[in-house]
């Protein structure tokens, strides 16, 4: 047998994958996660909601995080509970799980990474309407992103005997009823999988990280901008004449959002005939319109900063056990245990966060479960306007 057809499961790996607790909260996580991402669909599917800006992305993310918790999770349950591993069955399953975990993994991350990007041109360019298929187009880029990048790691993946084994046959056939961990599905080399790694954690950290904090970090600037402006206009109204159309009109143009849906600050005069409908009227719908903008933008900051909150974690523990000068101790694969729990919980919390940070989605879970008579459209229409 060929001298790298041969490794050595490392002592902390087996103790993550193998554990017990797995078994318990696996089928938990599957089911919770499943249902809440199925009802991010179908309310994401109702008429109010067609506009939403990000909607495609949003769809998008909630199959990518069923099918993360599906594939992801039934292996780790499989694998303690009738103590086989899918992955070791056959060197075509292990080449099948591993490119359905790692591309699965790495849209997730990037689809919210996506998010901040189109928060992003919106606000940075605030007088520019999004074409219909803004956020079809990234959605469609990262599929082939990923999947592209996945695939020509295929090749590189292998069953690998288990030198620590204590099957002592050396005609042991990799299957169903085969030990567990008799062999083992990584990589052929060791420099392909040092190679393989980086490229893995800068699709799934390093990459979206960056791109969030920087996206995310502009947004707040601009939002805190207009916040200081507002405060301002406020307390210049009180002094305004009874002839100050003018600064009625002038307030008009300060907006939270532009009619694309981008939080951003702009100042203007508008000089209108008195023949227009009235001002107060129109400042009222305007102020409407850029409110419901403004809750969709901050519901994508809560997804995204979530997102880095509950990946960081997993994120350091996965880098320091990549790094060959570091020692993978038993209390390091528990912690990576741990942290590898919080990336599955993230990925049952999208729904809770729109429920919790937008009215739109709320009242229409209600409306879905109450069964109660439909209440007034303006509750909801505001948010048929695409960014």
């Amino acid at each position: 047998m060929h001298k790298n057809s041969n490794t050595y499961i490392k002592e902390g790996s087996a103790i993550a994958h193998d554990s017990p607790v797995w078994s318990y909260l696996a089928p938990w996580l599957i089911l919770i996660g499943v249902t809440e991402n199925s009802l991010a669909l179908i309310v994401l599917s109702k008429k109010p909601f067609v506009r939403l800006p990000s909607r495609i992305t949003l769809i998008t993310l909630a199959v990518v995080d069923c099918l993360v918790l599906l594939f992801g999770l039934t292996t780790f349950w499989i694998n303690t509970v009738f103590e086989t591993s899918p992955a070791e069955w056959s060197k075509n399953w292990c080449k099948i799980l591993g490119f359905l975990t790692m591309t699965l993994s790495h849209m997730s991350s990037c689809l919210v990474a996506l998010l901040s990007v189109e928060r992003f041109i919106a606000v940075y360019q605030p007088n520019r309407r999004f074409r219909p298929s803004f956020d079809l187009v990234g959605t469609l880029v990262i599929l082939i992103l990923c999947t592209g990048v996945d695939l020509a790691q295929v090749p590189f993946i292998n069953l690998k005997l288990n030198l620590n084994s204590t099957v002592n046959g050396e005609n042991i056939q990799p299957g169903v009823f085969t030990q567990r961990h008799t062999y083992i599905c990584t990589y052929t080399y060791e420099e392909e999988a040092l190679f393989i790694d980086i490229i893995d954690m800068l699709l799934l950290f390093g990459l979206p990280f960056t791109v969030i904090l920087f996206c995310n970090s502009y947004i707040i600037y601009v939002i805190r901008n207009f916040t200081h402006s507002i405060k301002k206009l406020q307390q210049a109204i009180p002094l305004q004449t009874t002839g100050g159309n003018k600064q009625m009109d002038e307030r008009r143009m300060l907006s939270p959002t532009d009619p694309s849906g981008a939080t951003h600050e702009r100042y203007g005069l508008v000089h209108e005939a008195n023949t227009k409908p009235s001002t107060s009227s129109l400042i009222g719908d305007t102020a409407g319109k850029h409110v419901r903008h403004m809750k969709t933008t901050i519901m994508l900051l809560w997804i995204t900063f979530v997102f880095l909150v509950f990946n960081l974690p997993f994120a350091v523990v996965h880098l320091l056990r990549s790094i060959p000068q570091v020692q993978v101790t038993r209390e390091m694969m528990l912690a990576w245990l741990g942290t590898y729990i919080l990336v599955y919980i993230h990925n049952c919390l999208n729904f809770p966060i729109y429920v919790f940070t937008h009215s739109g989605f709320r009242t229409e879970l209600k409306n879905m479960f109450c069964r109660s008579e439909p209440k007034s459209i303006s509750s909801t229409a505001g948010l048929e306007t695409r960014a």
